[in-house]
C-alpha cells in the first residue's frame, strides 16, 4: 500500500512557561514555508505552564514542526525567529500526544518530557521516523526518535530557538492483519462446554487458532 497523498496529524505539547513568546510552524526540510499543512492551532494557559495543540493534514513528504521562541520572519529564504529580547528562554516541555496518520497508536514519545535546568538558548531537535502500520486499509505510523540538544548561546549556529519535531518516512511498512477464528471453531468450543467432542475440540483447537500477526514489506 502506498502512502497517500496527505495525512492527518495530532500534536499536544505543554511547554512549562507561558504562551505569549510562542509560535507553531509547519515546514519543509530546507526551513522554508513551501509546503502545503493544513492546521489548526491552539496556545492555551494551563496552571501557569502553556499547553500548544494542533492539528491538520500534511503532504507525504519529509518536513518539520516548530514550537518557536520569539516572533517568526523570513531572511534571504530561510526560517528565522527574533529572540534577542527574551528573557525567559526555558524551552522544558512534556509531550503529551504526538501522532500521525489514521490510526491511533501509542508511541514512545507519549508523556516524554524534558526538563532544562538552566536559562540557556536551545534547539530541541527530535529526528522522528515515520514507519508505516497498515490495518484495515487505514494507514497510521509508529514513531521512532532521537533527540539532539544544540546550545544557541554558546556556537552561534544557524540553529533557531524552538522544540523541532523533522520527520522522514522509513523504507518498511508494517502491516497488521487479523485472523478470524473460523465458524466450525465456535461451535466446537460449544460442544465442548456440554462435554461432547471433547477430543473433537482439542483436535481443532491444535490445528486452527485465531492470530494477530505482523508482516514486514518494502514500500
Amino acid at each position: 500500500m502506498s502512502l497517500p497523498k496527505t495525512i492527518p496529524y495530532y500534536i499536544d505539547v505543554t511547554i512549562f512557561r507561558e504562551c505569549e513568546d510562542l509560535h507553531f510552524d509547519i515546514l519543509n526540510q530546507k526551513r522554508t514555508f513551501e509546503i502545503e499543512a493544513i492546521s489548526n492551532t491552539s496556545f492555551n494557559k494551563e496552571g501557569g505552564f502553556c499547553r500548544m495543540k494542533s492539528q491538520g493534514t500534511i503532504p507525504s513528504v519529509p518536513g518539520s514542526m516548530h514550537i518557536g521562541l520569539g516572533k517568526n520572519f523570513e531572511q534571504n529564504g530561510q526560517h528565522k525567529h527574533q529572540h534577542i529580547t527574551l528573557y525567559n528562554k526555558n524551552l522544558s516541555h512534556r509531550i503529551n500526544q504526538f501522532r500521525f496518520g489514521e490510526l491511533e497508536l501509542d508511541s514512545p514519545l507519549h508523556q516524554t518530557s524534558l526538563m532544562l535546568q538552566k536559562q540557556v538558548l536551545y534547539m530541541l531537535t527530535y529526528q522522528v521516523k515515520l514507519v508505516p502500520v497498515i490495518e484495515n486499509e487505514k494507514i497510521g505510523f509508529q514513531l521512532l526518535a532521537d533527540l539532539t540538544k544544540t546550545n544557541i548561546d554558546k556556537i552561534r549556529s544557524n540553529g533557531i530557538p524552538a522544540i523541532l519535531f523533522e520527520w522522514d518516512f522509513s523504507p518498511l511498512q508494517l502491516t497488521k492483519t487479523t485472523e478470524k477464528t473460523p465458524l466450525i471453531i465456535l461451535i466446537s468450543h460449544l460442544l465442548g462446554v456440554f462435554g461432547s467432542f471433547f477430543m473433537f475440540v482439542r483436535w481443532f483447537d491444535s490445528l486452527v487458532f485465531g492470530s494477530n500477526t505482523f508482516k514486514y514489506v518494502k514500500l
